[in-house]
């Protein structure tokens, strides 16, 4: 019974990862079971060509606009967020996910730093200034800035600001 029931939690596990790695929150635990599940989502069928998009697109969220580039998958927009990938079959998947915490920024940043990110230089993006941390184990840079009494957390795991991609994404985003 015990087989099945993993087996059953595994293909579960495969299905919601499956487009692009999952969701990269920045959490270490949660980053350790999206790089477990992603090995076992190596030659999973990848999304249809038709869902990736054709050229760029604006999406909303309650406090800030951003556009992704043409050739990326939107895995999901909401109020809070919006998720990105460049679907792949090596498990090491470009994506990236700007999301709104309620948590201050320094918070954010002082958090990050005890599950092993490392605060790089704040860069300067369209006039906006953020905050950068890194954390090389998962590949993972999250660049982050104030918004209101929280803060934007845009979550660039396997590509970072040199991406032709990944900066046009960071320049594209609008704060409200």
């Amino acid at each position: 019974m015990k087989k099945i029931y993993s087996f059953a939690i595994a293909a579960a596990t495969v299905c919601f990862m499956a487009s692009c790695g999952g969701n990269k929150s920045g959490n270490a635990a949660e980053g350790q079971e999206a790089e477990a599940a992603q090995t076992e989502v190596e030659g999973a069928e990848q999304p249809l060509a038709d869902e990736l998009l054709k050229e760029p697109k604006a999406f909303e969220a309650a406090a800030f606009t951003m556009t992704a580039p043409a050739g990326w998958l939107v895995e999901g927009n909401d109020e809070e967020s919006v998720d990105l990938c460049v679907p792949c079959e090596t498990g090491d998947c470009k994506s990236v996910r700007a999301w709104v915490s309620s948590s201050s920024l320094d918070e954010s940043i002082e958090t990050g730093s005890y599950d092993g990110f490392v605060e790089q230089e704040p860069v300067q993006i369209n006039g906006v200034d953020y905050r950068v941390v890194k954390k090389d184990e998962n590949k993972m840079t999250i660049y982050r800035t104030a918004v209101g009494e929280g803060n934007l957390g845009v979550f660039c795991q396997y590509c970072d600001i040199n991406d032709a991609d990944v900066k046009a994404i960071l320049e594209s985003i609008v704060l409200k």
